[in-house]
């Protein structure tokens, strides 16, 4: 959930769920991975459930974006960045196979002598969050 109250009025909507950059989204991830129609293609049904959420979360702000470009979305795409951050996070815990992934691309970043790599994760974050 975002703090911005016309975001979350628009997620809900069939306008959102119709919007293009949403549609276009949906046919690729099920266009992609070559599943028929009978197929349950969502994120939820790959185990990438708070992941799957976010990204779609984003894709429809995207597509809000478009539509009313003088809104204020600052606020949401913020705090949908952070939950991306913590759902990527959380992943080699949901994710065991991908926990020697994230631990040898840890092992890759640079530590200075502030600390660990999470504290460079967490920097690297900060700044991409101020691009918004």
């Amino acid at each position: 959930r975002t703090s911005s109250e016309l975001f979350e009025r628009y997620r809900g909507s069939l306008r959102a769920r119709t919007a293009p950059r949403f549609s276009r989204y949906s046919a690729r991830l099920t266009g992609e991975r070559g599943l028929s129609a009978g197929a349950d293609s969502s994120l939820k049904a790959l185990s990438l459930n708070e992941v799957g959420a976010v990204v779609e979360a984003l894709v429809q702000l995207a597509d809000l974006r478009a539509a009313c470009p003088g809104e204020d979305l600052v606020a949401a795409a913020l705090d949908l960045f952070e939950a991306l951050c913590c759902a990527v996070n959380a992943l080699p815990a949901t994710h065991p196979a991908l926990s020697s992934l994230v631990s040898e691309a840890r092992r890759e970043e640079p530590r200075g002598p502030g600390g660990p790599a999470v504290e460079t994760w967490e920097k690297t974050a900060a700044q991409e969050a101020a691009l918004f």
